[in-house]
């Protein structure tokens, strides 16, 4: 099964371009206060977006799909009409975030830090290393947690899979960011495919994410009790997109557990 890289625009703050995510993903390395306020804010701004972009995805990707079923056409008619209202309030949440004084001081503070932060005015010492050593450092440390990860994740629960999503989304970030450092043809081959099943992997644990963000969603909208208010047809639609993603859940599973294999084979391009 392939997996299908799913739509991330509203949950990460791109108005930073790549190398400001990457060093977002980095900051760990820094730990200074300023820092700290920085990432505070964009997790802040991060839970305005993000009900906005789960609704819009669960939608394009679920339930338009069913319109045409005939089985479901009544419910998924009355189940869109119910999530329409629910992705508007959402892009209203966000639309409210994106033009609030907040999100402006947000903007300019981090382009601020970026350019001229304390942490390049104090960084912490690396000793005497060069810089390609340092990345070596932090590459091979983030990749050796990775695998750990990778090696049993038919074992994983949701939350753990989902801690392996982000390790494998911040080895990818380092990568991008150190991996101009490491020029050689050899290297520069083996940075490509290791990127290549890094993302592979990272795809499908996103699909497998999605699915348990779409399943919350479900279980509000067909919570199964008798006195539910919801339409029964609305009810039904909704437990027939669960059941559909639940069914993808075991070949989602086989495809990450072969991904994640394909992983732990990756050449360090570092070395």
């Amino acid at each position: 099964m392939k997996c299908v890289r799913r739509a991330h625009a509203a949950s990460n703050p791109d108005f930073l371009g790549t190398n400001g995510l990457n060093w977002l993903v980095l900051a760990n390395l820094l730990g200074d206060q300023e820092t700290e306020g920085v990432k505070a804010e964009l997790k802040w701004l991060t839970s305005e977006l993000a009900p906005a972009r789960d609704l819009d995805v669960y939608m394009r990707n679920e339930i338009e799909p069913l319109r045409r079923d005939a089985l479901t056409r009544r419910g998924i008619k009355e189940l869109t009409g119910a999530l329409t209202l629910r992705r508007a309030a959402a892009f209203g949440k966000a639309k409210a975030a994106v033009e609030s004084p907040r999100y402006r001081s947000l903007l300019l503070h981090t382009m601020q830090w970026l350019e001229n932060g304390d942490w390049a005015k104090h960084p912490r010492s690396c000793g005497h290393r060069p810089i390609e050593r340092f990345a070596a450092d932090i590459l091979a440390r983030r990749t050796k947690r990775t695998m750990k990860k990778a090696k049993k994740i038919r074992q994983l629960d949701t939350q753990q899979r989902h801690k392996l999503r982000i390790a494998a989304k911040k080895l990818r970030y380092a990568s991008d960011f150190f991996g101009r450092l490491f020029a050689g043809r050899t290297a520069k081959k083996r940075l490509t495919g290791f990127k290549a099943r890094l993302t592979h992997l990272q795809d499908c644990l996103g699909a497998l994410n999605d699915i348990k963000v779409h399943q919350n969603l479900a279980a509000k909208l067909a919570p199964g009790k008798p006195r539910a208010k919801a339409p029964r047809a609305q009810t039904f639609a909704a437990g027939v997109v669960y059941g559909r993603e639940q069914s993808e859940i075991e070949p989602l599973l086989n495809a990450a557990d072969k991904d994640a294999r394909k992983f732990l084979h990756a050449r360090p391009f570092w070395t």
